[in-house]
């Protein structure tokens, strides 16, 4: 959910040269083939199917589950 608002916040509200949270682009200079703001929302569904579902399972398996 956090990602949800602060993404959009992060490409509406920053400059393109800073890439602040990778909304532009991977690495330091923005990518161009997908348009900026698809690449947003793909970022948006991404992260948390890529990175935080992934980093939640394993840390649980780790260190069991908080229910």
């Amino acid at each position: 959910l956090v990602a949800a608002i602060v993404l959009p916040l992060s490409f509406f509200f920053s400059d393109p040269r800073q890439n602040i949270n990778w909304v532009y682009g991977f690495g330091e200079k923005p990518q161009s083939k997908v348009a900026a703001r698809w690449f947003m929302v793909l970022l948006i569904v991404m992260f948390p199917l890529m990175i935080y579902l992934p980093t939640h399972v394993v840390l649980a398996k780790l260190f069991g589950s908080a229910t």
